[in-house]
């Protein structure tokens, strides 16, 4: 019986390999995502607090808004 590296794509089926390249692409996908989307909330966050203590929140509040809208926007 032969050893068969799982970790290696040339020694698996075609139809694992393309499976396996798919999983691969779509964590590369997820991370690029969630780096995109890490780089908004930096920039993006203090702006939306200030915005909504303009419109009259306690900071408090304001933190709190800002923060379930942009765990909102990042599960849409």
């Amino acid at each position: 019986m032969s050893e068969i590296d799982p970790r290696d794509p040339a020694q698996l089926p075609a139809d694992l390999a393309q499976s396996a390249a798919l999983i691969e692409d779509r964590r590369e996908a997820r991370h690029l995502r969630d780096e995109a989307f890490s780089a908004f909330y930096r920039n993006e966050i203090k702006p939306l607090i200030r915005y909504l203590m303009r419109q009259g929140a306690d900071t408090a509040l304001a933190a709190e808004a800002a923060q379930e809208g942009m765990l909102r926007a990042y599960t849409a």
